[in-house]
């Protein structure tokens, strides 16, 4: 059962926590539990960090653009082998298991982050994109 807990913020953090909290739709007391959510992970899995995107908030390999669920898809589509990945990326083997590791600890978040950017057709990118061009081979 969730607990409340008392928390001291600045009069600038807590303008912060609200200004953010907006951008993702939720009230102030929801994005700062999601904060600390995450800060828990990150300790929990080192070269983690989480970032917002879109309107949500996602893990990312620490340093880096690629999010864990793009190192999980393509660690996947080379039959499962982390090396493989790791050359691709032109990234260390550590930080491609570190990814890997967080994939499997959470893999409904990375699954359902995995299948939402599978359902994306030409069709889609093209009402995002109206300049897009798509070349048929």
């Amino acid at each position: 059962m969730p607990r409340s807990l008392p928390v001291r913020l600045t009069t600038s953090q807590e303008k912060q926590l609200q200004q953010m909290a907006a951008q993702l739709g939720v009230s102030p007391e929801e994005f700062l539990a999601t904060l600390v959510g995450e800060k828990l992970r990150e300790e929990s899995f080192p070269h983690i960090e989480f970032r917002t995107r879109g309107g949500s908030r996602d893990a990312y390999l620490q340093g880096h653009r690629l999010a864990v669920w793009e190192i999980a898809r393509i660690t996947r589509d080379l039959d499962g082998e982390p090396p493989l990945c790791a050359d691709y990326l032109h990234l260390p083997l550590h930080l491609v298991e570190a990814a890997l590791s967080y994939a499997n600890a959470y893999p409904d978040e990375i699954q359902a982050l995995i299948e939402e950017v599978e359902a994306i057709t030409v069709e889609d990118l093209k009402r995002l994109i109206p300049s897009l061009i798509v070349y048929e081979g």
